[in-house]
C-alpha cells in the first residue's frame, strides 16, 4: 500500500511539474477526476505546491545578498580598545608576590643572622616554617616570579611584531 501511495505521488508531481507526455497527462487528469484517493492526494500536492512556490517569491535577490557582503567587506572593523585583563590587577598580584618573596627572604637571613635562636622562637616561627617548608616556598615563588617575567616579556615581544 505504501508502495503504491509512493507512485501515486511521483505520477502527481510529474503530472504538475509538467515532466509527463501528454497521454500521461491524461490518465492522471482521468484517475483525478474518477479516483477519490488521487483527488485527495493531488488536492494535498497542489497545496503544497502552492506555498513552496510562495517561499520562493519572498527569497530576497542574489544582489541583494551580494550587496550586504559588499557593505561588510567596506566596514572598517574597529580594533580592540579594552584590555579583557586590567594592568592594575597583573601589578597588584605581581607586588604581591614580590612582598612574600621579600619577606621570605627577609626571614631567611634574619633566621640565618640571628645570634640565638630566641629571636625566631620568639615570634613561633620555628613551629610553621622549618627549612623544608621555606625551600618549597621560595622555590614556587621563584617559579611564579620567572612566569610572570615570561609573560611580561612575550607581551613586550608581540607589541614589537604588531608595530
Amino acid at each position: 500500500m505504501q508502495q503504491q501511495m509512493e507512485d501515486i505521488e511521483l505520477q502527481i508531481w510529474e503530472y504538475l511539474d509538467n515532466a509527463c507526455s501528454e497521454a500521461e497527462k491524461q490518465r492522471v487528469e482521468q484517475l483525478i477526476s474518477s479516483n477519490e484517493v488521487w483527488r485527495k492526494k493531488f488536492a494535498e500536492l497542489k497545496a503544497l505546491q502552492s506555498e513552496l512556490q510562495e517561499l520562493e517569491e519572498h527569497h530576497p535577490s542574489m544582489r541583494f545578498t551580494a550587496n550586504v557582503m559588499d557593505s561588510i567587506a567596506t566596514a572598517h572593523v574597529a580594533s580592540t580598545t579594552v584590555r579583557y585583563l586590567n594592568n592594575w590587577v597583573i601589578k597588584g598580584i605581581a607586588a604581591f608576590f614580590l612582598v612574600l618573596i621579600g619577606a621570605a627572604i627577609i626571614f631567611s637571613v634574619v633566621a640565618i643572622n640571628a645570634p640565638n635562636a630566641h629571636v625566631s622562637n620568639a615570634c613561633g616561627f620555628n613551629k610553621y616554617f622549618n627549612s623544608d617548608v621555606l625551600t618549597a616556598v621560595m622555590f614556587i615563588n621563584i617559579l611564579l616570579a620567572l612566569a610572570v617575567l615570561d609573560r611580561v616579556l612575550r607581551r613586550r615581544q608581540e607589541q614589537k611584531h604588531l608595530v
